[in-house]
């Protein structure tokens, strides 16, 4: 038996001499479709998890934690602790020798009230040099300026984030006002008030992430708060924090360190987190191949329909000399066939739309809204509502298209693999045709 010899008997049996396409071939054409349009959601889910989950995680850790993150403990019973920020400036010149190490950054975090126009709401204070935001590769790459100057004119600018402009209804040239607490050595609790000037508005691209955010000149890190309600830190980032070059970049680090100095990974800052994008990942994934595996279930019964409907040619086939095992292997070849075609039409049409998603994205949105805005002043009369297919504080709002090829290699394998699995029972049925007791019925 050769393969040749198969595919011959599977294109006979597939394609008879009758004008009309039968039932069973209806089926199949069905099956193959099945197949394709099962694939392009799964090609989706993959594509826009991967894009959503790299672009989140980069900003994670190249904005917020840092690849590699020095903290710096003040004894509570510091009188200058500003005199302890120049041990960080000392450790940033030694880090920055360091082989694989990009960029190293000191800053002052705290939380705080922020104030605007007519509300209040809690911040988070980051007390940074402005040169953060060019020589850090990561803020160059996701901080976008929206409006404003991306410099500290004076002590008193403060750059804040688009959500946290919006809710305080604040704007480039507002003053923002920050209280926070200072512990007085009297043992009691004193708010501060500090003003400052807004400078800049920004956006990283996820606001579940920046929407809190506000930067202020880190000179005034001291002046807005103590020892005891912040946190000095060196933001370190590398040239790629996904190496295992990471461990030997964070030894070299820590052996510059003082006994009041400690160093986290990225990875140890955002275990939680990243488990979480992993898992929910994989279940949308498994809800997707289970979708596939029912399309291919449809091949088994189409080519169930087809043995059926064929008896006859197989029984001719048989009596004249044909092996079992050639038709059952045509019966493989058959359902190999379809899912190949599934893959060959299914996989283009996903790639082709996940290339495509953001723009979709805005297509689709700008028809809802439509709709949408003519159901609320037609009909209802209210004021229209602007509706999101992402919500931009739950997701990025451009999602980055990241082709996982690795993973559509093992997709097209697995899809190939279960449709000559499912394929098998038919193709056995097939193989055990009596010739003569079908050929008496005809």
């Amino acid at each position: 038996m050769s393969f040749a010899s198969s595919f011959l008997f599977a294109r006979k049996i597939l394609f008879s001499n009758k004008t009309q396409v039968s039932q069973a071939q209806k089926n199949l054409f069905a099956a193959f479709l099945g197949l394709a349009l099962s694939l392009v959601p799964l090609i989706l889910v993959l594509v826009i998890s991967n894009g959503m989950i790299e672009g989140i995680t980069n900003r994670i850790i190249g904005l917020s934690s840092y690849h590699i993150q020095v903290q710096h403990r003040i004894p509570s019973y510091e009188a200058n602790p500003n005199a302890h920020l120049q041990d960080l400036f000392a450790l940033q010149k030694d880090i920055l020798s360091v082989d694989g190490v990009r960029s190293a950054h000191v800053e002052v975090q705290g939380i705080a009230l922020g104030t605007g126009k007519k509300k209040r709401t809690g911040i988070t204070v980051r007390c940074v040099k402005d040169t953060l935001f060019s020589e850090n590769p990561s803020f160059a790459s996701y901080l976008k300026l929206e409006e404003g100057l991306l410099e500290f004119s004076s002590d008193r600018s403060v750059f804040i984030g688009t959500k946290l402009a919006k809710e305080l209804d604040l704007a480039v040239g507002d003053s923002f006002y920050i209280i926070s607490a200072k512990n007085m050595t009297s043992g009691t609790v004193q708010p501060n008030l500090s003003v400052f000037k807004v400078a800049a508005i920004v956006s990283s691209g996820y606001q579940e992430l920046d929407a809190l955010w506000v930067y202020v000149p880190l000179s005034n890190a001291y002046r807005i708060f103590t020892s005891q309600t912040s946190q000095a830190i060196l933001g370190i980032e590398l040239e790629d924090p996904f190496s295992h070059d990471i461990y030997r970049i964070s030894n070299e680090i820590e052996s510059f360190l003082t006994p009041l100095e400690f160093s986290f990974l990225w990875s140890d800052l955002n275990r939680e987190q990243f488990e979480n994008f992993s898992s929910t990942k994989q279940l949308l994934l498994f809800v997707m191949c289970i979708i596939v595996l029912v399309a291919s279930v449809n091949i088994a019964s189409a080519l169930t329909s087809l043995v059926l409907e064929r008896r006859r040619e197989i029984a001719l086939l048989l009596a004249t000399g044909v092996s079992q095992r050639t038709i059952a292997f045509s019966f493989l070849c058959l359902g190999a066939g379809v899912g190949l075609m599934g893959l060959i039409v299914g996989i283009p049409i996903g790639l082709l739309l996940a290339l495509h998603i953001n723009e979709i994205i805005v297509f689709l949105e700008k028809l809802l809204n439509f709709f949408s805005g003519f159901w609320y002043t037609i009909v209802e009369g209210a004021p229209v509502v602007q509706k999101h297919l992402l919500d931009p504080e739950f997701y990025l709002e451009t999602i980055p298209i990241v082709i996982p090829y690795w993973d559509l290699f093992l997709i097209a394998v697995l899809c190939l693999a279960l449709s000559v699995i499912v394929s098998i029972l038919p193709s056995l049925r097939s193989a055990k045709e009596k010739p003569l007791s079908v050929l008496r019925k005809l």
